[in-house]
């Protein structure tokens, strides 16, 4: 009965993966990539930015571009997000204690079963390095209709 639902979970999320950021900071030029190979089944795919933060953070937000890249259809999307990290009186709204972990969509996309699908985030702050975000990740999340 475990492997069932281990392997419905598979299905229903056949990639996440995160990139650890160094403690100096996400410098504006570091790009992160992330190449999600020989998709499982045809269908429609959400796709979420995942952000991790700890105290040292200074801004209410971050603004991010995404850049999506299959060799079945080219260039898809560039999208760019407003990842707001706190409310209206700026306190942080992540979940957790020592990181805040914040999720935010990225997109909707209709995949075809073997497609890859590269995506390459940047930040687009006016300072050069942000300090305080300490992983950024993406998951992939089959839509069940």
């Amino acid at each position: 009965m475990a492997a069932i639902t281990l392997a419905g979970c598979r299905d229903s999320v056949p990639y996440s993966h995160y990139e650890h950021i160094e403690i100096d900071g996400w410098e504006r030029t570091d790009t992160l990539k992330f190449r999600i190979a020989d998709i499982i089944a045809d269908g429609d795919y959400d796709e979420v930015i995942g952000m991790r933060i700890d105290g040292s953070y200074p801004f209410t937000s971050v603004t991010l571009i995404a850049e999506q890249h299959s060799p079945s259809y080219g260039l898809l999307r560039t999208d760019t997000l407003e990842c707001r990290l706190t409310d209206n009186e700026a306190n942080f709204t992540g979940t957790g204690s020592t990181y805040l972990s914040y999720e935010f969509p990225l997109a909707t996309l209709r995949l075809q079963q073997a497609d890859t699908l590269d995506v390459k985030l940047y930040h687009t702050m006016l300072r050069q390095s942000l300090n305080g975000i300490t992983d950024v990740g993406l998951t992939l999340r089959k839509v069940s209709h």
